[in-house]
């Protein structure tokens, strides 16, 4: 048998092996692509959704959430502890408040704007 013999007798119908395997492969590769699309939307919206559950502002989630690497487990973390409460501590007069303020800006460990910043609200607290 001859090789145009061949191509003559065969069914026109049925592609060659060959072309069955590279279909299925390009199949399996958008198949592939578009799930890690998904994926990662998903997990976006869920690390943004759960960076502002626990008090970030909405751009801040966003950055976060594109940026971090681990930034659905921190997320995850941070959205968990937001409603969590601290052991009740004495509470500090506000003299005491005002003076470790300037203690720490005294040794910069807060920036003037903090300190302004933290100020205002213990003045406006009272």
């Amino acid at each position: 048998m001859r090789l145009d013999e061949f191509f003559e007798e065969s069914d026109p119908l049925m592609p060659p092996f060959f072309e069955i395997v590279l279909g299925l492969i390009v199949v399996l590769a958008v198949i592939g692509f578009v799930g890690a699309i998904v994926a990662g939307v998903i997990r976006y919206r869920t690390t943004k959704r759960m960076a502002i559950r626990s008090g970030m502002t909405e751009a801040d989630a966003a950055g976060f959430a594109m940026t971090s690497e681990h930034g659905l487990e921190a997320a995850f973390v941070a959205d968990r502890l937001a409603g969590v409460v601290s052991a009740p501590t004495a509470t500090a007069t506000v003299e005491e408040r005002l003076a470790e303020l300037a203690t720490l800006r005294d040794k910069s460990l807060i920036s003037a704007e903090e300190y302004d910043d933290k100020r205002r609200r213990i003045l406006d607290s009272l």
